[in-house]
């Protein structure tokens, strides 16, 4: 059986990564930008699972979380979060959805594909199933929610090429080299984004002391 799987993340890097490790015999991937598409195909696709990116507005998962508790044909789509290195978690955006797990990037998109899988199984045949150890990532065990903000990029660059299932044909290096030169991209956009906000915060501070 294949299952469909949703993967709503503005970053084509992600996206690249997660086609590449989900079996194509075992899962069909739906790749979305924004979350008003995802809401217009939930309906006619009905997908297994949806991996929601945390970097898109409350408001937006939100509405995607409503309508899924809304319409009781959504009720085995397991929903699971991709949380960014430098992106702190509000738990007061997510708290209206139910959710599997929250994943921390970068991860291992292998143990992914394998727990998406498990968790569509159990929800599809729950006697069948058996209970299946949570999420194991690759950060260090005493690494907590949000700590992410003191790793290298070395380091990320490491464990993205971790990430990328191998491919079985001339042009294996090449995608990895093009997927590791956009996720580099995508990190370094993060980095210059969290400078704004520290820079932005800085200056209220010095605002707030002058008066």
């Amino acid at each position: 059986m294949i299952y469909k799987l949703f993967v709503v993340d503005r970053s084509p890097s992600i996206q690249k990564i997660i086609k590449l490790s989900f079996p194509e015999s075992e899962f069909e991937i739906f790749p979305f930008e924004e979350s008003s598409d995802v809401l217009k195909n939930l309906t006619k696709i009905q997908p297994d699972a949806i991996l929601f990116s945390l970097s898109f507005p409350g408001k937006d998962i939100y509405e995607v979380g409503f309508y899924l508790r809304s319409h009781k044909e959504f009720r085995n789509t397991s929903v699971f979060f991709l949380q960014g290195a430098f992106l702190p978690l509000d738990h007061q955006k997510i708290a209206s959805m139910d959710y599997e797990e929250i994943i921390k990037k970068p991860f291992d998109s292998e143990k992914l594909a394998r727990q998406v899988k498990a968790v569509i199984e159990k929800k599809r045949h729950p006697l069948s199933i058996p209970e299946d150890p949570s999420m194991e990532y690759i950060l260090p065990e005493d690494d907590m929610v949000g700590s992410k903000e003191n790793t290298s990029q070395e380091e990320v660059e490491k464990e993205i090429i971790q990430t990328v299932k191998p491919i079985e044909n001339d042009q294996a290096e090449k995608t990895k080299e093009k997927i590791l030169r956009e996720v580099k991209e995508s990190f370094q956009k993060e980095i210059d984004e969290l400078k704004i906000k520290i820079s932005k915060l800085e200056k209220q501070n010095k605002d707030e002391d002058r008066r």
